[in-house]
């Protein structure tokens, strides 16, 4: 599980469920910082930006700490937060996976042959 070390020493558990609450104060602190309506709030919540940064938010805020959504959306904020994030050997850091991990990608699909692996042929020069 990945932590968090806070400015004043606390180390926690970077949360990756909020809660309705945690999400809709989220919300409500973009839309009024930046005049949001509704309907573009479906597309940044889809975006990569909002889904990392959500749980920094949700962290901090629930450690006390006063960091606003619409400030963690700068890229130096998100940055200077995720330097303190310690991870645990075999953690997927997710601002840097790229899709879904297979838990078997050498396996070959079911009824299908393995392949041979071909005997590299030396070159002549």
């Amino acid at each position: 599980m990945a932590t968090l070390t806070l400015e004043d020493g606390r180390t926690v558990d970077i949360v990756r469920k909020p809660n309705v609450q945690e999400k809709v104060l989220a919300q409500t602190q973009y839309r009024k910082a930046f005049k949001t309506s509704p309907q573009d709030m479906a597309d940044v919540m889809a975006s990569v930006d909002w889904i990392v940064a959500l749980p920094y938010f949700v962290t901090l805020h629930r450690a006390g700490v006063g960091e606003r959504m619409p400030d963690l959306m700068d890229d130096d904020r998100l940055f200077y937060w995720f330097q303190r994030t310690v991870t645990e050997p075999g953690d997927i850091v997710e601002e840097s996976a790229e899709g879904e991990q297979s838990p078997h990608p050498l396996d070959a699909p079911e009824g299908a042959e393995p392949e041979e692996i071909a005997e590299p042929t030396p070159s002549i020069g």
